[in-house]
């Protein structure tokens, strides 16, 4: 991970022990819960974009989310399955599959998600959010 992304994780880390969590797991899916974006290292503009496209264009977001990162999607595509590859990633470091589901579900909505995980998902989200 880029030097600012890893101290985003720590921040997010941070954030949950300050709000009073110690859940290892979900502590665990604070500091890895973006490690799937290690796969291409995006430039500042890509991430722009993707986060542009998110908000103005939902449904092209999601579109061309599914394809492959190469070109001016790859931001997009970034954005949009880095929670799956790192998943994949801390299941083949041997991750348990607790940890490997908050880490997969950082980025689903709310409404997706079953309990008991649920609660531990919206801790993640909202320190993420403002980390």
């Amino acid at each position: 991970m880029l030097p600012f992304e890893q101290a985003h994780t720590i921040r997010v880390y941070d954030g949950l022990i300050a709000l009073g969590h110690d859940d290892p797991d979900l502590l665990a899916a604070g500091l890895l819960h973006d490690v799937g974006k290690a796969r291409y290292p995006l430039n500042p503009w890509e991430r722009v974009f993707a986060v542009a496209v998110r908000k103005l264009l939902p449904a092209k977001y999601k579109q061309w989310g599914r394809g492959e990162p190469k070109g001016l999607r790859v931001g997009i595509v970034v954005a949009a399955r880095h929670a799956e590859w790192g998943a994949q990633m801390a299941a083949e470091a041997g991750a348990n599959e607790r940890l490997v589901r908050l880490i997969r579900n950082h980025d689903t909505e709310l409404s997706k998600i079953t309990e008991p995980e649920r609660r531990l998902i919206e801790a993640l989200q909202t320190v993420d959010t403002v980390s």
